[in-house]
């Protein structure tokens, strides 16, 4: 292989990591958005606006957790995964179980604290130990 060659290799490589970068970043948004919404229309015919918050925020949780679950277990660890789609679910989850956690924590009751930071301690366990 001359160096032409690799050149051209090193160059293509570079510039599917862009189109990678662009494309799990478009897929991050667009997950973020589908949380958002599929979450706002299973509360939406709550009729009190704090457990309609807390309803909300519960399910922009599970949701996430769901999308980390099918990132991790089904997309990482078997052939069927997609290196952009895995990626992506990976980050609009962990972006928008913080999100939800800071920003919604004030909205939440007690029992629906104890069970997002039950959640989390194993999540994190149970990723740290892999």
């Amino acid at each position: 292989m001359n160096n032409d060659s690799k050149f051209l290799i090193n160059k293509q490589s570079k510039s599917d990591n862009k189109y990678n970068l662009i494309m799990i970043t478009l897929f991050t948004i667009l997950y973020l958005l589908l949380i958002n919404k599929v979450s706002d229309i299973l509360t939406i015919s709550i009729a009190d606006e704090n457990e309609r918050l807390e309803s909300f925020t519960m399910y922009v949780y599970f949701i996430s957790i769901i999308g980390l679950v099918i990132s991790y277990f089904w997309l990482e660890n078997t052939s069927r995964g997609n290196y952009i789609v895995s990626r992506g679910l990976t980050f609009g989850g962990v972006i928008m179980l913080l999100y939800t956690m800071f920003y919604y924590w004030e909205f939440l009751g007690d029992y629906s604290k104890l069970s997002l930071i039950i959640l989390s301690i194993s999540f994190i366990a149970y990723y740290a130990y892999q």
